[in-house]
């Protein structure tokens, strides 16, 4: 950061220099890291949901919709937020192959070998074939071939690209002081909620 940004950030919050550098670090080493391997993350997400929701339907409702169980019970399950199936990514060296999907009971693995793939665009097209493969056992419910994997790898890479081209632009700002003003505006901070350091 630079120090105009720092020293906003210091007077519109009242925090420190060192908590503006330690986050930032935290920001640059743990979480933009781990982003960039998290390829199509978004449309891995909602595939889960749609899958989960799927699950839920055959798995949770009826539990809703019987007699067997008393309204204490019926509650308790709504209360919870299952989970029953999940995408997992998983580079592996040294497989023999550019990538697979291994479909589990609780989700589906997916691996891929970052040695075989020239650079993350490949990696990207790989994983959204392989998204092609769940989609047709769990959400078509079709054959699953090759053909089908390809259309949709091409469907969800074209469409990242254009949310991209033409949507991306709408959630930047124009300078780094201009987002420390934004967050003021949206999350203002009460005098009895303000901390000096």
């Amino acid at each position: 950061m630079k120090q105009d940004v720092i020293d906003k950030l210091c007077k519109d919050f009242k925090v420190d220099s060192e908590t503006c550098t330690k986050l930032e670090n935290f920001y640059n080493l743990r979480i933009e890291d781990k982003l960039k391997n998290r390829y199509l993350s978004h449309v891995v997400s909602t595939i889960e949901d749609m899958i989960n929701d799927a699950f839920k339907e055959k798995y949770i409702k009826p539990i809703l919709d019987s007699e067997q169980y008393t309204f204490e019970q019926k509650r308790a399950v709504i209360r919870r937020s299952f989970r029953l199936y999940s995408i997992i990514l998983r580079p592996i060296k040294g497989l023999n192959r550019k990538g697979f999907v291994q479909h589990l009971n609780y989700g589906s693995i997916i691996g891929y070998n970052p040695d075989l793939l020239d650079n993350d665009n490949d990696t990207r097209i790989l994983i959204a074939h392989e998204l092609g493969h769940i989609l047709n056992l769990y959400v078509f419910q079709c054959k699953d071939t090759q053909n089908r994997a390809n259309v949709f790898s091409f469907i969800a890479i074209n469409g990242k690209d254009q949310f991209y081209k033409n949507y991306s632009k709408h959630f930047t700002y124009s300078s780094e002081l201009a987002i420390i003003d934004a967050v003021f505006k949206i999350c203002p901070i009460k005098k009895h909620e303000q901390m000096d350091n």
